[in-house]
């Protein structure tokens, strides 16, 4: 294997990889990418070394970023990986300063991060992560450790629980929070009301990055085809602002006899007076699937210790786990 070498954007080397190996998408201009080619030349591991100055980590430091990560199996393969990690964290140090790199992380966490850890197993719906088993050994052969740590949940909805979905309906009723299913006729007008919840109530996740409405709407547009109303619920106050949201789609993965459902997202809005508005559309939502004959619902890709993670810790078992990597650029 010859040393890493570093590739202008659009060197047809950085794409020589197959699909499965590798995320959608290109680098943003400014990127640095690098490639190791094999003794035949074939590329056998790719990454790009990149900065996104409005992200932060817990302490206020804006991290280098490790994205776009591809890397084929076997011993030659995984030294190329540990050499484009190693060029692209001297990268980021000798341009940034930077004292800590992430990854993989393609530019922001709207766009595809973390790895799916071999102990999770085959991939059971969509979307989630999908990444080869090999690729966290890859990276931690590099130095990178854990930064934070995700799951995802399957639970079958338990009508045990339903008893006290009246009385939540009533006490929100009073408060003036209605809850309206996605209206596929005003499609952007209900994507963007659930896109003012998530950019405030994310705003102080891990590694947050703003986005505009156009590049949220760019995201969400493709998926609307896929929205059946009654499983994306969104709820409004007495003025009429949306104040939460329950994202959910049929999972195109589930045998057709036995239908799934996979909670894509749930947000509400930071407000003393929406507590426990999170757990209501939750549990509502779990009736409507079991009322539709849907027998498993997922919970996809949660912070380990986030809210909703424990709304339905007491009833869910873990079905995949997921792992975002640190690196510190120093020795």
């Amino acid at each position: 294997m010859t040393a890493p070498l570093e590739i202008p954007a659009g060197d047809p080397r950085f794409d020589a990889f197959p699909r499965c190996l590798v995320t959608p998408g290109r680098p943003p201009d400014g990127a640095r990418l690098f490639v190791a080619p094999g003794p035949d030349g074939e590329p056998l591991a790719r990454c790009a070394a990149l900065r996104n100055g409005a992200m932060r980590l817990s302490d206020g430091e804006t991290p280098g970023l490790v994205g776009w990560f591809a890397a084929r199996e076997g011993a030659e393969a995984a030294a190329a990986a540990r050499g484009v990690l190693d060029a692209a964290v001297r990268a980021l140090r000798e341009d940034f300063g930077a004292r800590r790199v992430v990854g993989p992380l393609d530019f922001c966490t709207w766009d595809s991060y973390r790895l799916a850890l071999p102990e999770a197993g085959p991939r059971r719906f969509l979307p989630d992560v999908d990444t080869p088993p090999h690729y966290p050994s890859l990276f931690e052969a590099a130095g990178f450790g854990k930064l934070a740590d995700y799951v995802s949940t399957a639970l079958a909805p338990d009508p045990a629980t339903w008893a006290r979905l009246d009385r939540a309906a009533a006490r929100f009723a009073a408060r003036g929070i209605c809850v309206d299913r996605f209206d596929p006729s005003r499609a952007e007008r209900d994507l963007l009301d659930v896109f003012a919840v998530a950019r405030v109530a994310f705003e102080g996740a891990l590694l947050y990055t703003p986005l505009s409405e156009e590049g949220f709407l760019a995201r969400y547009r493709p998926v609307v085809p896929r929205i059946v109303p009654e499983f994306v619920r969104i709820a409004r106050d007495v003025a009429g602002a949306p104040a939460g949201f329950v994202f959910a789609l049929p999972n195109p993965l589930a045998p057709p006899d036995a239908p799934e459902l996979v909670v894509k997202t749930l947000a509400v809005r930071p407000d003393p007076a929406l507590r426990g508005l999170g757990a209501w559309l939750v549990e509502d939502l779990h009736k409507r699937a079991a009322d539709r004959g849907f027998r498993i619902v997922y919970h996809a890709l949660m912070r380990e210790d986030n809210d909703s993670a424990n709304i339905t810790a007491r009833s869910a078992r873990v079905v995949r786990r997921y792992r975002l990597y640190v690196r510190n650029t120093l020795p």
